[in-house]
C-alpha cells in the first residue's frame, strides 16, 4: 500500500484523472454486460402470463372438461312402434350384443327402445332370454310401443310370447283387455290364444268356446266405465 501510494503520489494528476476514467469507463461496460445477460435469460424462460397456458381441453359435448361431470340427459326417439322399425341380422353371441345393449345407454327407456328394436333379429333360441332383459326395462307409457308389437307377432319364440304375455298381465287394463281380443282375434296360431280366451273368461264369463266376438263388447265397456272414473 506504501509503495502504491508512493506511485500514486508519484505520477502527474493527469495520468491518475485519465486512469480513474478508463477504470469508470470499464465497470460501466461490466455492468451494463450483466444487465444485458439477465434480460437475454427472462426473454427465453417461460412466461408466467396467463395468455401463455393452453386453453382447456374440450369434452366430446364440445363444453370444457370443467363442465364434464355435468349428467347428459337422453330424450328417446319418438316413434310409432319400436319394434317395427327393420333392423340387420346379427349373428353374434346373444351375450355379446346383451351386453352391448344394456351398457348402450344410462337411460333405460333408450336402452329399452334398442332391444325392441333388435328383438326380431334375435335367434330364437335366445329370444326368451332377451325378453327376460327387456321386460324389467318397459315402463307401462311405453309397452304399445315396445312390447306390444312383439307380444302380437306370433313367430316369436312361444317362450318369449309367453314372458311377453305374463307381463301385460300384470300391467293396467287399458294395456292388457285391448291385447287379450287381438290375441283371441288370432285364434289357435297364437301360442298365447288359450291364455286369452280363459282369462277372459274369467274376468266376463262365457264359455270358453266363444267367439272373441263375445267379449270386445264387454271389454269396450269396462275400459269406457274406468275412463268414466277417472273423468276421462
Amino acid at each position: 500500500w506504501w509503495e502504491l501510494n508512493g506511485t500514486m503520489r508519484s505520477l502527474p494528476t493527469s495520468r491518475i484523472a485519465a486512469a480513474l476514467v478508463v477504470a469508470a469507463l470499464l465497470i460501466t461496460a461490466w455492468i451494463f454486460f450483466e444487465r444485458r445477460q439477465e434480460g437475454d435469460h427472462k426473454a427465453n424462460s417461460p412466461s408466467d402470463s396467463t395468455d401463455s397456458l393452453p386453453s382447456p381441453p374440450k369434452s366430446p359435448s364440445g363444453g370444457n372438461s370443467a363442465n364434464s361431470g355435468k349428467a347428459l340427459t337422453f330424450t328417446p326417439p319418438s316413434i310409432e312402434s319400436a319394434a317395427d322399425t327393420t333392423v340387420p341380422p346379427d349373428d353374434r353371441e346373444i351375450g355379446v350384443r346383451l351386453h352391448e345393449w344394456l351398457t348402450s345407454s344410462p337411460d333405460i327407456d333408450a336402452v329399452s327402445f334398442t332391444i325392441a328394436k333388435a328383438f326380431r333379429t334375435v335367434r330364437k333360441e335366445d329370444q326368451a332370454e332377451v325378453a327376460r332383459e327387456l321386460i324389467p326395462l318397459v315402463r307401462d307409457e311405453h309397452f304399445d310401443t315396445r312390447l306390444r308389437p312383439l307380444l302380437l307377432d306370433s313367430t316369436l319364440s312361444p317362450d318369449a310370447l309367453a314372458q311377453f304375455f305374463r307381463t301385460m298381465t300384470l300391467r293396467t287394463d287399458e294395456i292388457e283387455l285391448p291385447l287379450l281380443i287381438e290375441i283371441a282375434k288370432q285364434g289357435d296360431t297364437h301360442p298365447c290364444y288359450d291364455d286369452a280366451i280363459v282369462r277372459l273368461s274369467i274376468r266376463f264369463g262365457g264359455d270358453l268356446n266363444s267367439p272373441w266376438e263375445t267379449w270386445q263388447p264387454l271389454v269396450e265397456a269396462e275400459l269406457k266405465r274406468k275412463r268414466e272414473l277417472l273423468g276421462n
